[in-house]
């Protein structure tokens, strides 16, 4: 994670940004430096913002181009999985995923993600 994006993410939980304040800045980041991380940033963001210039589909193909950037980490996987668990369900694709995440290295969060789908 870049200064930039931890500055980003520090402004948003201290109230210091809103949403569609840290989704534009995300946006002009990524013009520069195109990341993993920032791409899974921004599809939480869209997904978050009230703007409405964005839809779920933006957020999927950013998550997407995350995995395409750095196939081998889980954080991306993870990401998707719970945005087919809730923003667009889909239970086989948030399983799939899930279980990627986790064979990629993802923490206790994702498997307790994994269980409670599986629970359901």
């Amino acid at each position: 994670m870049t200064p930039r994006e931890q500055k980003i993410r520090e402004d948003l939980r201290s109230g210091w940004m809103d949403v569609d304040d840290a989704l534009w800045v995300v946006k002009r980041e990524l013009e520069t430096n195109e990341s993993a991380s920032l791409l899974i940033l921004q599809a939480v963001l869209i997904q978050l913002s009230s703007s409405g210039s964005h839809g779920l589909d933006d957020a999927r193909r950013c998550l997407e181009r995350a995995i395409e950037l750095a196939p081998d980490d889980g954080e991306a996987y993870e990401a998707l999985g719970r945005f087919y668990d809730s923003a667009e369900p889909d239970r086989v694709k948030a399983e799939m995923f899930y279980r990627l995440a986790i064979a990629k290295g993802a923490g206790e969060e994702c498997q307790q993600a994994l269980d409670e789908l599986l629970a359901q």
